[in-house]
C-alpha cells in the first residue's frame, strides 16, 4: 500500500508497528499520529485483532499412515484395467 501524503497514514508502517519492528522513535512517531487519526486507530484494531486470531490458529496433524495411504490408493489406480498413464 502507498502512503498518503496528505495524511501521514502509512498502513505498512502501522502493520510494522502492531508487530513491534519499529525502532523507539519510528514507535514513538507512529503513537504520535494515532493520538491525531482515529483511522489508523481503527487499522491498528484490526491488525491487533488479526495477529490475535492468528495466533490461535493449531496446526492439523496428518495421521502417521497418511503418506502409505496415498500410495497403497496411488498403486490401486494405476491397477485398474483401461486406466491409462498420463504423461508427466
Amino acid at each position: 500500500m502507498k502512503k498518503n501524503a496528505i495524511s501521514g497514514c502509512d498502513p505498512e508502517r502501522l502493520s510494522a508497528y502492531a508487530d513491534g519492528e519499529l525502532s523507539r522513535a519510528e514507535r514513538r512517531a507512529q503513537e504520535l499520529h494515532l493520538d491525531a487519526c482515529a483511522k489508523c486507530r481503527a487499522l491498528l484494531s484490526d491488525f491487533k485483532a488479526l495477529g490475535a486470531g492468528v495466533k490461535r490458529i493449531t496446526a492439523a496433524k496428518a495421521p502417521r499412515d497418511l503418506k502409505e495411504t496415498l500410495l497403497l490408493l496411488a498403486r490401486q489406480r494405476e491397477r485398474r484395467p483401461g486406466r491409462r498413464r498420463r504423461p508427466a
